[in-house]
């Protein structure tokens, strides 16, 4: 099996329960985590066979997805604010709203040029992930 044939395989046996755009989307984050290549290294490397030991894991990943597991806690990480954060069935998941409502309030914060920013507080309670404090600390340091 290439790697072409193993994405094409995983997107049509996504499409029973996600529509095409989410199965594709889906698909390209499950082949990086398997192969560890970008987008354009596995087009480049289509042909390539995918070893057996890479066609077991897809197929473990398959059978999760399947089951509606999130692929985030099947890789361990999803992204956020332009970082990767490491997660597990312990914790949520950011949404992408929420990734929103981060920046929007780090660009409010910062158009408003606090006089004093080291007196500028912020609190994130129930942090979760901690994605959205460590977000703001990193945009805005001095608070």
């Amino acid at each position: 099996m290439t790697l072409h044939d193993a994405k094409q395989q995983l997107v049509f046996q996504l499409m029973d329960i996600y529509d095409a755009n989410e199965a594709a989307a889906i698909t390209d984050i499950v082949m990086e985590h398997i192969t560890g290549w970008q987008r354009i290294d596995r087009v480049m490397n289509k042909t390539t066979p995918l070893p057996d030991n890479k066609q077991k894991e897809l197929a473990d990943i398959t059978t999760r997805l399947l089951k509606h597991e999130p692929v985030q806690y099947i890789t361990g990480h999803t992204w956020f604010a332009g970082m990767r954060f490491y997660v597990n069935n312990n914790v949520l998941i950011p949404r992408p709203e929420t990734d929103e409502l981060v920046a929007w309030a780090i660009a409010d914060t910062l158009n408003k040029n606090y006089p004093e920013p080291r007196k500028l507080n912020i609190f994130d309670i129930g942090t979760g992930s901690g994605c959205i404090a460590i977000a703001m600390k990193k945009k805005i340091p001095e608070a």
